[in-house]
């Protein structure tokens, strides 16, 4: 099993005409927009219970 930016989601998320494959595809695609563009993210302190893993909340 695949962990961290490496690991890839379980559809791929269509964005433009280019495929979002990993959570690393995704960071450097919102990396790429200008900043007015860019969603905030902040993490979040609360788990995700399936996994034990810490959260991200996009707003």
């Amino acid at each position: 099993m695949i962990k961290g930016w490496g690991r890839p989601f379980e559809e791929p998320i269509e964005v433009d005409s280019r495929k979002l494959v990993t959570l690393m595809d995704a960071g450097e695609y919102i990396a790429a927009l200008p900043k007015k563009e860019r969603p905030v993210v902040r993490a979040s302190s609360c788990r995700d219970g399936r996994r034990g893993t810490k959260g991200v909340l996009l707003s």
